[in-house]
């Protein structure tokens, strides 16, 4: 799950949240690394970075879904399903600013498992999970 700016008259007013800074956000956002029914080569990289929304946040939890949809908007809509997650330690980077703890994520495609690694920018640490993909088709 991420989070995005809320928009109004779009988002569910349950999803609605606010950061330290006030900024009103949306819960449960789907991020989209490829689209169902794309094609990918073996091997594949995909990246996306993502930051902590709070600044007392000490862990990110990367939550891994899939679905068949074109345009998933959230994480818990019909036909999303959670396939696995990692868990990113960021107390190594408390100190910083929110900007300086952003984590990047790669997502490697293309084979009969997924590959996610994920790693804190400004150290450098990173963790690996694989995840094996139950026999379900996503594509279409």
């Amino acid at each position: 799950d991420t989070s995005a700016p809320f928009i109004s008259g779009v988002d569910p007013i349950a999803k609605r949240f606010e950061d330290d800074d006030g900024r009103a956000l949306c819960d449960d956002r789907f991020a989209v690394f490829v689209k169902a029914q794309q094609i990918v080569r073996i091997g594949k990289k995909v990246s996306h970075t993502f930051w902590p929304v709070f600044g007392a946040q000490s862990e990110v939890e990367l939550n891994i879904y899939a679905t068949k949809s074109l345009t998933p908007r959230y994480t818990d809509e019909e036909g999303v399903n959670q396939l696995g997650a990692i868990t990113v330690d960021l107390t190594p980077v408390m100190g910083r600013s929110l900007d300086e703890r952003s984590v990047d994520v790669a997502m490697f495609f293309g084979e009969t498992e997924l590959r996610v690694e994920a790693s804190v920018k400004a150290t450098g640490e990173s963790i690996e999970a694989t995840i094996e993909f139950e026999p379900v088709d996503y594509g279409k």
